[in-house]
């Protein structure tokens, strides 16, 4: 059997952290919040995860999820998400689900096993899973709490630096509490729709992607889809390709100056080889650009359970801020997308942070 989640469809989605039934409710509504907690939860979702309102709600990566806002340092994530866990097995148990995921996260660096075992969330059973591990050279302690709703396996996960844990097992453990699973998807709260202006300068056959909220103009073949109901960059082919092929645009604002694309690189590659299986490396390039920018641009591939996935991120520095765009697909497809990929690099423009809606003339960066 294998485990992966339908929410790891980038990278990106990697580094944010490391997520017909009787007796489900069919409706929601603003009435559903407890008192003093928000929404945390992705569109789309068979389940309410809510957070209190001294979080700071993190669902931009397409995990539904949220941080202790005073105490960002600690990198406390709260997260939910649906498993594809059961998609080729119809008849898998919880216990298969556990199993499957305890052989996936063993992987890990330094993995010490706490404790096993049972409990319930929302009147479902649950197996729950605390452990140790090492990632970027921190030790960071997990709760995991795995269920099976209507057909549906679900994994929620708490974790934080293993010398904050305890700070915030009681909170953690309201949240918990406080999780509702639905019969019909959460439609998403009033928030105000992604608006991608109207661009003429468009490369042929190419639409922009990016809205006026970010300093870059993103561009992708107009055969490339997108989520609407997403706020990121993000586009993907269709399901029926069988590639599993998407790009992502993002970009990282470092804490100190003269921060280099190789200093973000580094940082990555500690994430990674901590938590993707086999990670491994291909090729180191700097022969692309990004918005006229030196680029350099890494491939790699690595497993999530079973399945193996190759990436080609590119990176650069614009201003302040490291730029990345990543390509990720399953390897015997990867080179189906490629030309796609290098034209939305070199398609890439940026723009002037103090004039969002004039695109600038990028030089070469020294």
């Amino acid at each position: 059997m294998s485990f992966k989640t339908i929410c790891l469809r980038t990278v990106c989605l990697l580094l944010s952290l490391c997520l017909l039934c009787v007796g489900l409710t069919a409706c929601s509504g603003g009435d559903e919040i407890p008192d003093g907690y928000q929404y945390a939860t992705c569109a789309g979702e068979y389940f309410r995860l809510f957070v209190p309102t001294q979080w700071t709600v993190n669902t931009e990566s397409g995990l539904s999820g949220a941080y202790l806002s005073i105490d960002p340092s600690a990198t406390i994530a709260v997260t939910m998400c649906e498993s594809a866990f059961g998609a080729d097995t119809e008849d898998a148990t919880l216990d298969d689900f556990r199993s499957a995921h305890r052989a996936e996260v063993s992987t890990l660096r330094d993995y010490v096993e706490e404790s096993a075992y049972a409990s319930n969330v929302s009147g479902y059973k649950a197996q729950n899973l605390v452990y140790t591990a090492t990632v970027a050279g921190i030790p960071v302690k997990y709760r995991q709490m795995l269920c099976k709703v209507g057909g549906r396996f679900f994994l929620f996960t708490y974790s934080a630096p293993a010398d904050k844990f305890d700070n915030y097992v009681d909170i953690v453990g309201e949240i918990v509490e406080n999780i509702q699973f639905y019969a019909t998807p959460f439609e998403g709260e009033d928030i105000p729709t992604r608006k991608v202006p109207d661009d003429e300068d468009a490369p042929a056959g190419m639409r922009l992607i990016s809205t006026d909220e970010v300093a870059f103009r993103f561009y992708a073949p107009e055969a490339w889809e997108t989520d609407p109901s997403s706020v990121l960059n993000t586009v993907f082919v269709t399901e029926a390709d069988g590639s599993r092929s998407n790009v992502t645009m993002t970009a990282y604002m470092p804490e100190d100056e003269g921060y280099s694309a190789d200093d973000y690189w580094k940082m990555c590659a500690l994430h990674y080889e901590d938590t993707l299986k086999d990670f491994t490396v291909t090729s180191i390039t700097s022969d692309s650009k990004l918005g006229g920018r030196s680029t350099v641009t890494y491939e790699y591939t690595y497993k999530i359970g079973s399945v193996s996935y190759k990436t080609r991120q590119s990176m650069c520095v614009y201003t302040t801020m490291v730029y990345i765009m990543t390509y990720t697909a399953l390897p015997e497809h990867f080179d189906n997308h490629t030309d796609d990929v290098k034209r939305m690099e070199q398609s890439l423009t940026f723009r002037s942070p103090f004039a969002r809606k004039e695109a600038v003339t990028v030089g070469e960066s020294s």
